[in-house]
């Protein structure tokens, strides 16, 4: 993450230079225009007709998401700062979907409140020994990206919907979120968890979602996650972490 979080950091400061040095009436830019005989106004105006601006702008907002992911990422790094406790998974399931039903990308074509979501809960279900935060951080990340899948198929006669199961046996808690999305080919099964790997349009994804999701499961709690074909022609996560943690002591 700090190999990442270096260059990132310079991506993020000249593109504020930029900004300062092309869009602001400062001093040293209108004396650097007239020694080129040309109008700052003039100048800015072109780029404001190219869209230079926005470009400019969805370079740096692309930057700052990339910047947190890599912050979390070297948050979870840090063990001594986890604070490992026995969760009730329905619980994290529900808060999970109220966060994403109350922060879900305004631009989707979907608002996640109207999505169909199917529960599967089994019964007597243990708490599991976890990292609250960095799981639901997983689970409202694999939420947001089925409903964002879906908003991809859109269909006037089918209703989007989310399957979620919970069950467990002797040693083991297995989480299941399935999607009506338009599912994903073998190479992007394949690929789905390497870093920067995206299949979302430019500025839509950073491609780090799923990596972080993936080291979270495997890494921090000593899980597995891995993605497989719906019945329902969508995707499904499947998430195995055990009963009593990867850091129980």
């Amino acid at each position: 993450a700090h190999e990442i979080n270096n260059p990132l950091a310079g991506v993020l400061g000249n593109v504020q230079n930029i900004k300062r040095r092309a869009f602001t009436s400062h001093p040293a830019n209108l004396k650097a225009a007239e020694e080129c005989g040309v109008s700052l106004d003039k100048i800015q105006q072109y780029l404001e007709k190219r869209k230079i601006p926005s470009l400019v702008n969805s370079i740096y907002e692309s930057g700052e998401r990339a910047a947190t992911i890599v912050r979390n990422m070297l948050g979870f790094s840090r063990k001594s700062s986890h604070r490992y406790t026995y969760e009730s998974f329905p619980d994290l399931l529900e808060e999970s979907i109220e966060l994403v039903a109350n922060d879900f990308n305004p631009n989707s074509d979907y608002d996640f409140k109207k999505i169909k979501i199917e529960r599967h809960f089994a019964k007597d279900l243990q708490d599991v020994y976890c990292e609250r935060n960095e799981i639901q951080q997983v689970l409202v990340n694999l939420l947001k990206n089925s409903a964002d899948a879906m908003s991809e198929r859109k269909s006037e006669t089918e209703t989007p919907s989310l399957t979620l199961r919970l069950s467990q046996d002797e040693t083991t808690c297995t989480i299941e979120i399935e999607d009506k999305g338009p599912g994903m080919d073998r190479e992007t099964r394949d690929r789905i968890f390497e870093p920067f790997y995206t299949t979302k349009s430019p500025g839509k994804g950073t491609g780090l979602g799923l990596y972080v999701s993936y080291t979270i499961i495997k890494e921090q709690h000593g899980g597995s996650i891995e993605v497989t074909e719906s019945a329902k022609s969508g995707t499904r996560f499947i998430i195995k972490l055990p009963l009593q943690g990867h850091s129980a002591k």
